[in-house]
């Protein structure tokens, strides 16, 4: 009898550790399964990957602030047969606006820019004249631009509050912006240049014509021939 009670005694000694070691091997399992789902593969790499990649590929789609890829790239240049430079200024509203906005629509085939003032008669006088234009040919893809550095006086920086009236004045429809540093106004009239100053650019950015002073009478026909199609 004491035998007997013996080895069941030594059987369940021996069978306690195999229990325990059960009883581990199931909770290392589950403390490595949290650890490597919740942190190293979920957390941080598929966060990171997204972030990075996304905005690089978008920002590579643009080959400039305005213009989508596939677009002409501006130039530096100021006259005639030149790649035009791009141009930031001010609308009445005091609100940036550039040329290559302009210039990288799908439907402008053409954009005239007028370099003017207020206390210069010539540039008045075009006025209704582009409008004319702008009314005729805007529908064919003419973008008009008149850009004013001065006032009523030489030396009086345009204001936006000038650019409202100049624009109430004529009963403009295209755009007024201003230049009150002449940031681009001595560039393109030149040494020696007279006022207002006529531009007209495709979206290749190339200077077709420019033309100094009082308007001249075959832009029309210069303005239809670039707008091949239109009537």
């Amino acid at each position: 009898m004491r035998l007997l009670i013996l080895f069941l005694c030594v059987g369940l000694i021996a069978c306690s550790p195999s229990v325990k070691g059960e009883s581990d091997d199931t909770g290392d399992t589950t403390t490595d399964t949290g650890t490597d789902t919740g942190t190293d593969d979920t957390g941080t790499e598929d966060t990171t990957d997204t972030g990075t990649e996304d905005t690089t590929d978008t920002g590579d789609d643009t080959t400039g602030d305005d213009c989508p890829a596939g677009f002409a790239t501006p130039g530096a240049g100021f006259d005639q047969g030149d790649k035009m430079t791009d141009l930031t200024l001010n609308n009445c509203a005091k609100e940036s606006q550039s040329a290559s906005a302009l210039l990288c629509k799908p439907e402008t085939k053409l954009l005239l820019l007028s370099f003017g003032a207020g206390w210069c008669g010539p540039c008045r006088e075009e006025q209704p004249i582009l409008q004319e234009f702008y009314t005729k040919y805007g529908s064919c893809g003419l973008e008009i631009v008149t850009i004013l550095a001065e006032q009523n006086e030489p030396g009086s920086p345009a204001t936006s509050a000038f650019c409202d009236e100049w624009t109430a004045e004529y009963s403009l429809t295209f755009g007024v912006w201003t230049d009150p540093l002449s940031d681009y106004w001595t560039d393109f009239m030149g040494a020696g240049g007279a006022l207002p100053v006529v531009v007209l650019t495709t979206p290749d950015w190339t200077i077709q014509y420019k033309h100094t002073g009082s308007i001249d009478p075959n832009l029309e026909t210069v303005i239809k021939g670039l707008l091949p199609g239109c009537p």
